[in-house]
């Protein structure tokens, strides 16, 4: 199981991503729409805008996004992808394996990276057994 333990807020949620009590990599959320907590099924996400540009980018092999099942919440497409700025994300979860303060404000760093190597942990999970649990400190 993932968790992702939120640590610091204010207009950027930062976090951190574990995998079996193993820490993967560091999140970035956008406040003002960031995820609520609780424990939310894995899913695969096959297409989108989001899922060409990974195509083309990054290569057949990690165009599949992992989503969250928001169907508890009422919201839609809540993805875990690439990104380094709060507003960068739309309500989803951002990765990246470094935190960088600048101009005011939090920002991740080696988000491709991180996003690959946690796309190819997940890959080796039955996707029956995938979940995640949010929580702050």
């Amino acid at each position: 199981m993932l968790k992702l333990i939120r640590f610091y807020k204010n207009k950027e949620v930062l976090g951190i991503l574990l995998l079996e009590n193993n820490f993967v990599c560091f999140t970035l959320e956008n406040k003002e729409k960031e995820v609520p907590i609780g424990k939310y099924k894995l899913e695969k996400d096959y297409a989108g805008r989001i899922n060409d540009r990974y195509k083309e980018k990054l290569g057949n092999e990690y165009s599949i996004l992992y989503k969250l099942d928001t169907s508890s919440i009422n919201r839609t497409e809540i993805l875990i992808h690439i990104g380094n700025y709060y507003y960068d994300s739309q309500g989803c979860i951002l990765v990246g394996n470094g935190i960088v303060f600048n101009n005011g404000q939090y920002s991740l760093v080696f988000s491709t990276n991180a996003y690959k190597s946690l796309y190819d942990k997940l890959n080796k999970i039955d996707i029956e057994k995938l979940y995640i649990e949010i929580t702050e400190v």
